[in-house]
């Protein structure tokens, strides 16, 4: 089976050992780097990866719509 690109929040939490919340902010602070499916967040497991090694940066992309 292949490895997931793309985690949501709870697998995401999994992952890393940090909680569902703290990701959940993460995204509304704009700390990682996300797509926003719906009402889901989905993180690139690269982008996880770099905020566990870089620590939170702005993204500074605009909303759209």
């Amino acid at each position: 089976m292949a490895e997931k690109i793309m985690y949501n929040l709870q697998e995401a939490a999994e992952y890393t050992g940090l909680s569902y919340h703290f990701w959940w902010k993460a995204c509304r602070q704009r700390e990682v780097r996300f797509v926003k499916a719906g009402n889901r967040y989905l993180i690139h497991r690269a982008n996880i990866d770099d905020f566990l090694l870089h620590g939170p940066q702005e993204c500074n992309e605009k909303k759209r719509g």
